[in-house]
């Protein structure tokens, strides 16, 4: 098992979507005044329904690259530091977007954090952070990452 080092970015969901995987995606928000950063396809990809999140890895499990959604457990387990860093960077780990796990649980669970989430903030242990959200809703917070299986 290897838990992506971060979430999937629009660049990748991008072809997804272009395969005809969700055509009813928004893309990131085009018209809000945060972030200050902006969205490009090297930011992770956002407004993902946990439905579309599981039927992506289906997609690049179809093209020879089999992963899927990591459970709860392995997502907290690796975030601890087992096998990445919330983030690319080294000096300061951290989650830019809540994360779709795999959990029976209805709401569904997202780990992590958002970059919009004050409570949130620069917290060195955001991998204790829980919520939980309708499994339906696409938000501006939510991504997720893979699993590569």
């Amino acid at each position: 098992m290897m838990v992506s080092n971060r979430p999937v970015l629009i660049s990748e969901y991008r072809e997804f979507v272009d395969a005809g995987g969700d055509p009813d995606w928004p893309g990131p928000p085009t018209d809000w005044p945060y972030p200050a950063w902006g969205w490009t396809d090297e930011y992770p990809a956002v407004n993902v329904d946990y439905a579309h999140a599981v039927a992506y890895c289906e997609w690049r499990t179809a093209r020879g690259q089999p992963c899927r959604l990591p459970t709860e457990h392995e997502w907290e387990a690796t975030a601890r530091g087992r096998a990445w860093q919330l983030g690319t960077d080294p000096d300061y780990p951290h989650v830019s977007v809540w994360e779709w796990v795999d959990t029976p649980r209805v709401p569904r669970v997202v780990r992590g954090g958002s970059w919009c989430d004050d409570y949130v903030g620069d917290q060195p242990d955001r991998w204790t952070h829980k919520c939980y959200s309708d499994p339906h809703r696409r938000r501006v917070t939510i991504g997720f990452r893979v699993v590569a299986s």
